[in-house]
């Protein structure tokens, strides 16, 4: 039988309804945040982001809707994007993720613009966190502050 289908929906800032509930597929982990990202490991600057996010665990769903519900049901504290997602694989989603007071951005901190004439695609990778991140993360960053360390080494200089 095919899985449930879902109408999910939200208000920035307010909430999201009907997310489904965690899978069950989150590692268990004693400190640290759970990673959700791509296999691929052909973009040095998702590598060298890794490497300072330093998750506790990292897990690999297909998709870029499908890594960006990880982080909505729970399942992920955040998510890498590789350099050439789609805008309409962030759109959506992002204003669910932004419903339950969490963040997107570019790898810079920047914001992705999803309006007529923007570029289609993310080619400076993509960056998402719940509300509680900072309290997972082994340092206490913020989405902000990880994206001002990535900035400030350059990283997408690195591709």
């Amino acid at each position: 039988a095919p899985p449930p289908a879902y109408v999910m929906y939200g208000i920035a800032h307010v909430g999201a309804k009907n997310i489904p509930g965690p899978t069950g597929q989150r590692p268990s982990v004693s400190g640290g945040a759970v990673l959700v990202a791509s296999p691929s490991g052909k973009e040095a600057a998702l590598t060298i982001a890794k490497s300072t996010l330093l998750p506790a665990a990292i897990i690999i769903p297909g998709g870029v809707g499908n890594k960006i519900l990880s982080v909505l049901r729970g399942d992920a504290d955040c998510a890498l994007m590789h350099l050439s997602t789609s805008l309409w694989d962030t759109c959506a989603p992002e204003a669910l993720l932004r419903a339950q007071g969490g963040e997107m951005s570019t790898l810079l901190g920047e914001p992705i613009i999803h309006s007529a004439g923007a570029r289609i695609l993310n080619v400076n990778g993509v960056f998402v966190t719940s509300k509680d991140f900072s309290s997972m993360d082994t340092k206490g960053r913020s989405h902000t502050q990880l994206c001002d360390e990535w900035k400030a080494a350059s990283i997408l200089g690195t591709r």
